[in-house]
């Protein structure tokens, strides 16, 4: 049992460099706190449920991790998976789901099918990418609009019926300013700044 612990010595463990692991340590769980939050809620969850399954799955992976490469996190794609599972069969399935995936991907680690990955052109994985970032694009419209969520399973309907009900309603403009201030930040700020010159540093941009 000793060497399923992050002390075995092929993780290499430098009681030397123990400050700036637990600083690395630190840095990543406050990058990954929001991360957690995010997904729980994305997935229909609870923001308490993300940040719980965050600490426990990386405490776990963390302490039976099979190499100090292992990068182990909240991760988008699962939200869009777990979706419809929830819609479909309650939250009760979440567990039995979990554990038939581990089951998964022990099996194939014990039949060595790691290397198929490398004849997946990278344009399917690119396009995989795309499509979850579409579809939790389109489950943040409700909370951009500042409405209630359309009833279902399906991203697109849902999106076309949120966007129905807020101009039948009032658009929470608090929320919707906020979106575009956060894409303004992220993605032109950046190029305005080079091309007109300004040397002022916004976090996140």
């Amino acid at each position: 049992m000793v060497s399923f612990f992050f002390v075995r010595s092929d993780f290499n463990f430098n009681k030397s460099s123990v400050t700036k692991d637990v600083v690395a340590g630190f840095t990543v769980a406050i990058v990954a706190l929001p991360l957690a939050i995010g997904f729980g809620i994305t997935s229909g969850m609870s923001a308490a449920a993300g940040l719980t399954t965050a600490i426990i799955a990386g405490f776990l992976a963390a302490l039976f991790g099979g190499s100090r490469f292992q990068v182990s996190g909240p991760t988008g794609a699962m939200t869009v998976v777990l979706v419809p599972i929830i819609h479909s069969y309650g939250v009760g399935a979440i567990p039995f789901l979990g554990i038939l995936a581990g089951v998964m991907v022990i099996l194939m680690a014990l039949l060595k099918l790691g290397k198929i990955i490398n004849q997946v052109p990278w344009a399917v994985v690119e396009g995989f990418t795309v499509g979850i970032a579409c579809v939790i694009a389109l489950q943040q419209l409700p909370l951009a609009l500042g409405v209630a969520k359309g009833s279902g399973e399906r991203s697109l309907p849902i999106a076309f019926h949120t966007i129905q009900n807020a101009l039948s309603t009032t658009i929470n403009w608090k929320s919707l300013l906020i979106v575009v201030l956060t894409i303004f930040v992220k993605f032109v700020y950046p190029k305005l700044s080079k091309r007109v010159g300004i040397r002022v540093h916004i976090p996140a941009s």
